[in-house]
């Protein structure tokens, strides 16, 4: 493990990690602060609903650990208008949302978020709750990658613009659009995240109650819920996989 500063805070490189998030999770207590962890490899990331990460240096596993009062959803969505800034800015591609987590770049994703809340009990007693956000762009893979591991629907921004993208670089670009929106007024965090948001006006599917409901998203409540309607009915919803479709009539 290697122990610098990275946009201004503790940041913590392993070679080689199970997970940047597990760490910063199993680690919480040992830090007072904010603390950034990055890895070469690793080797057992997770997304939202356990779907897991295929091991490959090419990505830029991305983890940050706040320990102040913050709502996991809002930070979802400030991490999200956080790498699509951090992206664009470092390489001139632009970045959308597919609604709540993915960043999509050309049409296919670049990025997942996966942030987590947790809360600690000591003899009984709840410590102050802490969120680890994290996140894993795809930066070099090459095209050969996304075909091997049959994800037809990802790629990676060297795939993009044919270019090397440095890794410590973009996190720093992402940490410091992130730390600087955090202190954002959500409202107009949230106002940019509706403008990137790939989502809104797309035919989408979704489950509710064990039934797959067809649906065209039209906006976003002021939590970042996604407003849906389908057959006169207008319907919210907070969580839960969101299939989009694609230009092609595909869903990512």
């Amino acid at each position: 493990m290697l122990r610098s500063k990275l946009a201004g805070c503790t940041h913590l490189h392993f070679d080689e990690l199970n997970s940047t998030n597990t760490y910063l999770k199993e680690n919480a207590d040992s830090f007072n602060e904010t603390v950034i962890a990055t890895c070469n490899l690793q080797t057992g990331g997770k997304g939202r609903r356990g779907n897991t990460w295929i091991a490959n240096t090419g990505m830029l596993p991305l983890s940050v650990l706040f320990k102040d009062d913050l709502s996991g959803t809002d930070l979802t969505i400030i991490s999200a208008v956080a790498v699509c800034r951090g992206i664009e800015e470092l390489t001139g591609i632009k970045a959308g949302i597919k609604w709540t987590n993915d960043i999509i770049c050309n049409e296919k994703k670049v990025c997942g978020i996966l942030c987590e809340s947790v809360i600690k009990c000591s003899d009984g007693i709840n410590k102050q709750p802490y969120i680890v956000c994290g996140m894993g762009v795809n930066c070099n893979q090459d095209e050969e990658f996304f075909i091997n591991a049959q994800l037809p629907n990802a790629t990676s921004l060297y795939c993009i613009n044919k270019k090397s993208v440095d890794k410590m670089l973009l996190a720093e670009k992402i940490c410091l659009q992130l730390f600087s929106l955090k202190e954002t007024d959500f409202a107009k965090v949230l106002t940019e995240y509706k403008e990137r948001c790939l989502t809104l006006g797309k035919m989408i599917k979704f489950v509710l109650n064990n039934e797959e409901i067809s649906a065209r998203a039209v906006d976003l409540d002021e939590k970042g819920c996604l407003i849906c309607e389908s057959e006169g009915r207008t319907l919210t919803i907070n969580s839960g996989l969101v299939r989009v479709r694609g230009t092609n009539g595909e869903y990512v």
